[in-house]
């Protein structure tokens, strides 16, 4: 009767899984299922750690055969559309659903899975075995996100699905573990709670190399624990000394209470991070392979190194300010991660380094912004260490518009930082909380208000915003986007502080789409030049007159886009009339000035000039637009002088670039070249002369025989 029973259920469960994948066990919490065999067993496949099926697990249809499962699918699950999965691996026999996640499954979209009868007591082997087959009989059932099956467990049922994760990396995109956990290897013992040196956190010998294998899968892993959990401090080694060491994705997630308590916020917080989509806003080494991401003020790359260098000896202050903006303020966040050092070469006790998240304003503040100090209504949060005495010591300051007699809310001493070595700093930035993760561990805190809590590791420092007060941020505050400054000065005003380096920039987020972008200012320009002259715009030189549009990139940050209106007045035309001795030139120019043989003729500034002597005249004015020009010169003769008997001359070519030819009836004269100033600019001209080294502009040519004299207007390109 039980093989008629179980034959039927297999035809039944080949039916649903033909026609849409309709749960066949209805939906809501199912308990002590059997889920049946795999359809396809060429699933099961063997894993590179030398652990999984076929090494390791026992046979994936005989544990399916022989484990029953307890289930968590949605109401709303009709198989139209693609679910994750969560496996979880219980400490205790029972496979029971987690009530108070239950939310979190509907919300998110979730079914849930976990063994019966595969607690502590039963062997690794068959507990991770029994999760990995009913991830793959799961698909077999369900419409199930090949992208979103995660493992989770608790306490050592934690271990076990870390594990399961860490095996099959193929099929796992990231785990859970709540109150336990597991690694690929020994790590350091900073925080053991139990059992010292016990390293509880290794069960499994990975390969030496298999860290290799994992990282491009891309895995994020969410360990969760408590603050009153024995396993806290196991929990803190593998992500400190393991994930965080290795370049795991990895986040550690506390909730008050005793070893496995847990909450809904706990368990949305773990799941946002292993579904973050992780989208990179800066990845910046300072190799200078690349444009670098921040405006750099006092600051250069350092030869040699991957190093961004704040040189604030050269103005007091030094600051990089990003280029970008990011949001943070969602469920999923921001990470952000960042390592300091301070350098030999000065006092490193006279340096101030800073480091702030402030928010985009619609008034511009990011254009030839300052991160030295808070600003009144800027919602902002800034970290500061300063090296003035002993060990640093690190202040987290805040402005919050909404409460503005709110200023310090930690401050504390690093116990065991080393100045020349570098000092990590991460941020974990969600709409709940911020966590700050350093380097090296820090005192007990000197001023700590409610909601900021130094964590039990002595290196993070965790920032509850509605723990300090409801509602603490308004809507509007970090709407349009953040940006980064680094920022470092000397204290006092000392005669010389030690430069910091900072050794790299990351920023990920799960959103791009940022409301506001970095500001442009936009400008307009009028300008008017003479004809003849040049206007540089934008690195281009304009002869004509119109309207031109250019981005003008700005030291401050802010690039510019201007529109310059440019307008070219024609030179002025003069002409001059002779009565008897009397030389006039044409009246309404703003000055005149009077050559003679194209020499200045001293106080000669008035329309009218009285002439005694036989030569060339001419005049320069300014016209009313501040444009200069010459006439044409006039031959005053005087009755003592002989007129010349051909004065036919020829000058070309006219305007001239490069060459001036002079061609007269005359067999020998003398010739030079003058400015509009009346400057002698070539002497000793011959018929052919090399004008090429002459700038553009108007010229007088004299030609000379005796004391006769012809003049010419000469036009230089």
């Amino acid at each position: 009767m039980k093989n008629i029973i179980f034959c039927f259920t297999s035809v039944f469960l080949f039916v649903i899984h033909s026609y849409g994948q309709e749960s066949p066990f209805g939906t809501g919490t199912i308990s002590n299922q059997n889920i049946g065999m795999l359809d396809d067993a060429s699933v099961v496949q063997s894993s590179p750690s030398g652990y999984g099926f076929n090494d390791f697990f026992p046979d994936a249809q005989t544990l399916l055969q022989d484990y029953n499962f307890d289930l968590y699918i949605p109401d709303d699950y009709d198989g139209s559309e693609a679910y994750g999965l969560v496996v979880f691996i219980n400490s205790g026999n029972n496979g029971g659903v987690m009530s108070q996640w239950i939310d979190v499954l509907d919300d998110r979209k979730l079914i849930w899975v976990s063994g019966d009868q595969i607690g502590n007591p039963i062997f690794i082997n068959i507990r991770m075995g029994v999760g990995m087959a009913a991830a793959l009989r799961m698909q077999e059932i369900f419409n199930i996100d090949s992208n979103r099956i995660y493992t989770s467990g608790n306490s050592g049922g934690a271990r076990m699905a870390h594990n399961l994760a860490f095996i099959y990396p193929e099929t796992f995109k990231g785990a859970m573990p709540s109150c336990g956990g597991s690694y690929i290897r020994q790590v350091d013992q900073d925080y053991e709670t139990q059992e010292p040196d016990g390293n509880y956190e290794a069960i499994l010998n990975y390969p030496s190399d298999y860290i290799d294998y994992l990282l491009p899968f891309d895995q994020r892993f969410a360990n969760m624990t408590s603050f009153n959990d024995f396993r806290e401090g196991d929990i803190m080694n593998i992500y400190h000394n393991g994930s965080e060491v290795d370049g795991l994705k990895g986040k550690f997630l506390e909730t008050a209470g005793s070893h496995c308590a847990t909450t809904t916020a706990h368990f949305l917080d773990a799941l946002n991070f292993v579904e973050h989509p992780f989208i990179e806003v800066i990845q910046d080494d300072f190799d200078g392979t690349s444009e670098s991401s921040f405006i750099l003020s006092d600051a250069f790359l350092a030869d040699n190194t991957s190093d961004l260098v704040l040189n604030h000896n050269v103005n007091d202050m030094a600051q990089a300010q990003s280029k970008d903006l990011f949001l943070w303020n969602d469920p999923m966040g921001a990470i952000l991660e960042t390592a300091v050092q301070m350098y030999p070469g000065g006092n490193a006790m006279n340096t101030r380094f800073r480091m702030g998240i402030w928010s985009m304003t619609e008034d511009g503040a990011y254009c030839g912004f300052e991160g030295n100090g808070l600003k009144d209504g800027l919602p902002t949060l800034l970290l500061e260490i300063d090296f003035d005495e002993g060990q640093p010591t690190l202040t987290i300051r805040i402005e919050n518009p909404s409460q503005p007699d709110m200023d310090i809310l930690f401050a504390s001493t690093f116990t065991d930082w080393e100045l020349g070595n570098p000092l990590p700093i991460k941020y974990h930035l969600w709409d709940e909380e911020w966590r700050i993760e350093l380097g090296a561990h820090l005192e007990s805190p000197s001023t700590s208000i409610g909601g900021v809590r130094l964590l039990d590791d002595n290196r993070s420092v965790r920032i509850r915003w509605n723990d300090i007060s409801t509602d603490f941020w308004n809507p509007s505050d970090w709407q349009n986007g953040a940006f980064i400054t680094l920022n470092t000065e000397k204290i006092d005003g000392a005669a010389q502080a030690a430069n910091l380096f900072v050794n790299k920039m990351e920023l990920i987020t799960a959103d791009i789409n940022v409301p506001t972008e970095i500001p442009v200012l936009t400008g307009m320009e009028s300008a008017a030049i003479c004809e003849g002259e040049s206007y540089e715009f934008n690195n281009e030189s304009l002869l004509e007159s119109g309207t031109f549009t250019a981005m003008i990139v700005a030291e401050n940050g802010c690039d510019s886009l201007v529109t310059l209106d440019l307008t070219v007045h024609p030179l002025p035309v003069v002409s001059i009339t002779e009565n008897n001795n009397i030389i006039t030139a044409d009246a309404g120019f703003q000055t005149y000035q009077w050559y003679f043989n194209g020499v200045v003729v001293d106080g000669a500034t008035t329309a009218s000039l009285e002439v005694e002597n036989s030569g060339a005249y001419h005049v320069g004015v300014t016209d009313d637009n501040g444009c200069s020009n010459i006439s044409e010169s006039i031959d005053f003769i005087n009755t003592s002088t002989t007129i010349l008997a051909d004065w036919d001359a020829r000058v070309y070519p006219n305007p001239s670039q490069d060459v001036l030819f002079i061609d007269w009836n005359e067999s020998s004269f003398e010739a030079e070249l003058f400015d509009i100033s009346g400057r002698s600019v070539m002497k000793g001209m011959a018929s052919m002369n090399d004008v090429s080294h002459l700038g553009k502009g108007v010229y007088v040519l004299r030609i000379q025989v005796a004391e006769h004299s012809l003049t010419k207007l000469i036009l230089k390109d």
